[in-house]
């Protein structure tokens, strides 16, 4: 869960930082303008997804192998959930066909989050003594 943790982690804060700084320039490509009220709330969802770095960053420490499944949902859950609004954003034409790419992002996370919340979490290697 190492890698999963660290490739989500990356994504994650780059798509939070962007939403916190820049949201019009993160979703202009894909066809969407924001207006002062729904530029705010990007930026307090920015704010909000910058918080799954620290979560998958505290999930790699663990030795709680309950946590780390426990973030492992966590992440399912999120992923599920706004993949299948971006799906039908996509579908009914709120998003563009670049609105695919991130369907698509979605859709890896929810398979490789998924794996792991159903196989359980293997247990980090004990450090060599």
């Amino acid at each position: 869960m190492i890698v999963l943790s660290r490739v989500a982690m990356i994504v994650e804060a780059f798509f939070g930082l962007g939403f916190l700084l820049v949201p019009a320039l993160v979703l202009a490509p894909l066809g969407v303008s924001l207006d002062e009220t729904s530029a705010l709330l990007a930026r307090l969802f920015g704010a909000a997804i910058l918080a799954f770095p620290f979560l998958l960053w505290l999930a790699s420490l663990a030795d709680d192998d309950r946590f780390r499944h426990g973030v492992a949902l966590t992440m399912l859950a999120y992923y599920l959930i706004s993949g299948a609004l971006l799906l039908v954003a996509v579908l009914v034409g709120q998003l563009n066909a670049r609105g695919w790419v991130v369907v698509a992002l979605h859709a890896v996370f929810v398979g490789w989050f998924g794996w792991f919340a159903v196989r359980g979490v293997p247990r980090s290697p004990a450090p060599a003594a």
